[in-house]
């Protein structure tokens, strides 16, 4: 996870002056998304995502992704409210919102802590999300942006808190 984050870290710093002056209403957008849930390490995923401006700070948006390894398929929806300290979509923002997580079972066996079920089983979980990140626009109407989001899944018995990173590029309309 450190070489994910310290990667896409060092390609959206050059990038981040080169923000254009026109304030787009919508922005769809394409990226990954990487789960640490405690003592679990989940799947890199992939999906898409979309950002409406609310006004000139505030964003409502959400996002899905999806992805598999040899032992589990992971499937996550966030829709999530931003706000932009100086204009939507540029610059640093703080988010909030709900996660909902399903985990499915590949494998034989049980999956061990934290889910302990047989294959073809199911773990869902949701999750209020609290995140921090940066967005700018780039080249014309395209966007870059980066999220780390801290969650607690309600039942912390069960399953523990975890963090996601996000990396994620967009098209501005």
């Amino acid at each position: 996870m450190k070489h994910y984050l310290l990667f896409f870290s060092l390609i959206s710093l050059p990038l981040f002056s080169i923000a254009q002056n026109a304030d787009p209403d919508i922005v769809v957008r394409l990226g990954s998304m990487y789960h640490y849930q405690e003592d679990f390490d989940m799947p890199l995923t992939f999906g898409a995502g979309a950002e409406a401006r609310l006004d000139q700070r505030f964003t409502i948006g959400g996002d899905i992704t999806a992805g598999a390894d040899d032992n589990n398929q992971i499937t996550h929806v966030n829709p999530h409210l931003r706000f932009y300290p100086k204009r939507a979509f540029r610059g640093f923002f703080v988010k909030a919102g709900m996660g909902y997580t399903q985990v499915k079972s590949k494998n034989n066996g049980p999956l061990g802590y934290p889910f302990d079920f047989d294959r073809g089983s199911k773990a869902s979980y949701l999750t209020p999300e609290i995140g921090v990140g940066f967005s700018t626009l780039v080249k014309d109407h395209w966007t870059i942006g980066f999220s780390l989001s801290l969650n607690s899944v309600f039942d912390d018995d069960l399953y523990g808190a975890g963090i996601s990173s996000a990396f994620q590029v967009g098209y501005a309309f």
